[in-house]
């Protein structure tokens, strides 16, 4: 196992046992470790892809929820 492998075996325990603030703090560390591995020619885990969407769909939905009406 590599380094970027043990990263993201500790990235998605991180976010498994994290709160909702915890994970929108984790988001960019994921799209980092996913770029990272996509500019490295390697695939990204099915896993990985989904924890990366949801993410990324939680911090959108933050951002809207702060919006004033």
């Amino acid at each position: 196992m590599d380094d970027l492998e043990v990263r993201i075996s500790r990235l998605q325990d991180q976010i498994e046992t994290a709160d909702p603030d915890e994970r929108l703090r984790l988001q960019p560390q994921v799209a980092r470790v996913v770029a990272t591995l996509m500019s490295r020619g390697r695939s990204v885990p099915a896993k990985l892809r989904r924890i990366n969407h949801m993410l990324m769909e939680e911090a959108q939905d933050e951002m809207f929820d702060n919006m004033p009406v």
